[in-house]
């Protein structure tokens, strides 16, 4: 199978919020976005991101590092700290070690680097969401098992 097909299977019951300053690279990611998840959201800066994510949560957070009015590493400290389970994957064109640093303490294990190929972007959308589901997956069974015992 290919990426696009197994995007489509893993993230058709998922939600993701974009969070992109650049208008167009935005309206990019949500557009391609909207082709494989149920719910996609949206933000132009950290701030308005973090109160739509208050709001409702989604299974997938894609954020820029470099943002007005709170930028993508303090925002998913934030985001973190309300579920630290929360997947991340962030995109940026900045690479600087400091950034690296804190990506890897918060527990962000994707990372796309602009400019970025849809391909990749595909890509570390579908290691989020097969992750996500599977832990999904054996939370039910969990469930399921605690119910059954006398």
């Amino acid at each position: 199978m290919n990426v696009a097909k197994e995007l489509k299977v893993f993230a058709k019951d998922l939600s993701v919020l974009i969070v992109e300053d650049d208008i167009l690279l935005n309206k990019q990611l949500v557009e391609i976005a909207e082709l494989f998840f149920k719910d996609v959201q949206y933000a132009y800066n950290g701030e308005d991101a973090l109160q739509s994510y208050k709001t409702r949560a989604s299974d997938i957070v894609v954020t820029d590092i470099t943002m007005p009015r709170l930028n993508g590493i303090d925002m998913s400290k934030k985001i973190k700290y309300i579920n630290s389970n929360q997947a991340i994957i962030i995109v940026s064109a900045h690479c600087h070690l400091d950034y690296v640093t804190e990506i890897v303490d918060l527990g962000i294990k994707q990372f796309i680097r602009k400019p970025f190929d849809d391909n990749e972007l595909l890509y570390r959308l579908l290691k989020v969401s097969e992750e996500i589901v599977l832990l999904k997956s054996l939370q039910e069974q969990e469930i399921e098992a605690q119910i059954e015992e006398p």
